[in-house]
């Protein structure tokens, strides 16, 4: 997707990537969301140069089968999480 593509075009540029995230295939897998989580990511890390935030989500996919939980999770992955 989007987060992969940009990713690799900081690679090809010469950056040093760190995926981060819940998925197993990320190199440092934690939920972002969590109290200290920042604190984790810089300790992995050490200082960074540039972050990209790229969290998108839709469940279900018919906003007309969504309930109250899949509305709300959607709208703090989508909207609320990068603050």
């Amino acid at each position: 997707g989007i987060g992969w593509a940009t990713a690799e075009l900081f690679r090809r540029e010469g950056a040093t990537v760190l995926s981060v995230g819940l998925e197993a295939s990320s190199d440092l897998s934690i939920d972002l969301s969590a109290p200290g989580s920042a604190k984790q990511v810089f300790d992995f890390a050490g200082p960074l140069e540039a972050v990209v935030l790229n969290a998108g989500v839709c469940r279900p996919a018919n906003l007309l089968d969504a309930n109250d939980v899949d509305w709300h999770w959607t709208l703090d992955v989508n909207l609320t999480a990068t603050f």
